[in-house]
């Protein structure tokens, strides 16, 4: 994925946000809308996490994507799928995108409370005659 398309989400220092329209990375944006209920993200530029894996041996932790889809075939309203976004050494322009990855969270009913209240990005701001 091209960094520029997480760069908002990394300058808020791993609060969490939830992405709408243009905030959402390209390669999600495929995903039916009345199949994805919502996205949620975080991250940071700097990252002293050193990730590896069977499919990337070396690379930091930079950020995190959230996707929750609505479950009309499960018997809970929401599944989770998880995705670590990693930095690689040589490339200044791309990270790499990993998952889905499926965690405890997987099969719920609501959105977890650690995103009430988080800062919505790709939603344009009221003007000042619109408030």
């Amino acid at each position: 994925m091209p960094r520029k398309q997480f760069e908002q989400v990394m300058k808020r220092e791993w609060r969490p946000v939830q992405l709408k329209g243009d905030a959402v990375p390209r390669w999600l944006r495929g995903i039916p809308e009345n199949i994805v209920h919502s996205i949620y993200a975080s991250g940071s530029e700097i990252s002293g996490l050193e990730y590896n894996d069977t499919y990337i041996p070396s690379g930091r932790l930079i950020g995190n994507l959230e996707v929750y889809r609505n479950a009309a075939d499960d018997p809970v309203k929401l599944n989770k799928d998880g995705y670590p976004i990693i930095s690689v050494r040589g490339t200044d322009s791309m990270v790499l995108v990993r998952g889905p990855m499926k965690d405890s969270e997987h099969w719920i009913d609501e959105i977890p409370s650690r995103f009430k209240g988080v800062e919505v990005l790709g939603v344009p701001p009221l003007n000042d005659t619109e408030a």
